[in-house]
């Protein structure tokens, strides 16, 4: 019985603190189509969702919810701090693999204290002279770019899901460019036997 007890104290302690266990931040950068904007969305360290959208941009500036003097923020955010775990966090965004830079997040400091997140998609704007954390090709679907740990150890996950540029595949479009001159020559073949061809 004192053994049942025991475990029955266990199991009720389990379920109370279960419900209140601490969630990831998850912050989500997402490029609208044709440069439309970039769309904010993710959950706060309890889990609650959020969603702002700016349009007609190439950037979004996140800030702690104390923003910093001159820092233009287009949301705030709190438990993505990294005044005591970490100089900056520079993600890096390639169009392909070895190719050009697409977008860029960087987690960095202002004031020594003040911890903000830029989603840069403007290549006029990319921070340079930096070593990337990490460097991501994109998919054109929502991909984890950059894992790092706040200040009080919480974990805060940033995805982006970039705005694809299509461009056709060599073989795509050799196969589309055949089609056309079979077509034309089709036309072409019709017109110049017109009457003369035997009728069935």
């Amino acid at each position: 019985m004192k053994f049942a007890l025991i475990n029955l104290v266990g199991l009720v302690t389990l379920a109370c603190t279960g419900g209140n266990a601490v969630a990831d931040v998850i912050i989500s950068f997402q490029e609208l189509p044709n440069e439309g904007g970039v769309r904010l969305s993710g959950s706060d360290i309890n889990g609650t969702p959020f969603n702002v959208t700016k349009l007609g941009a190439e950037t979004f500036f996140l800030s702690s919810p104390v923003v910093p003097s001159g820092y233009p923020a287009d949301a705030t955010l709190s438990h993505i701090g990294i005044s005591q775990s970490g100089d900056y966090y520079l993600a890096n965004i390639l169009e392909s693999p070895g190719g050009p830079l697409s977008d860029q997040v960087y987690v960095h400091r202002l004031f020594g204290n003040f911890t903000v997140i830029d989603f840069i998609s403007d290549p006029a704007q990319f921070v340079t002279g930096l070593t990337p954390t990490t460097t991501t090709v994109e998919t054109g679907s929502l991909q984890n770019v950059l894992t790092y740990s706040n200040d009080r150890g919480e974990t805060v996950r940033i995805n982006v899901q970039s705005d694809l540029d299509v461009v056709p595949e060599p073989a795509t479009l050799t196969v589309f460019g055949l089609g056309v001159v079979a077509v034309a020559g089709n036309a072409l073949r019709r017109r110049k036997w017109g009457t003369n061809q035997p009728q069935g």
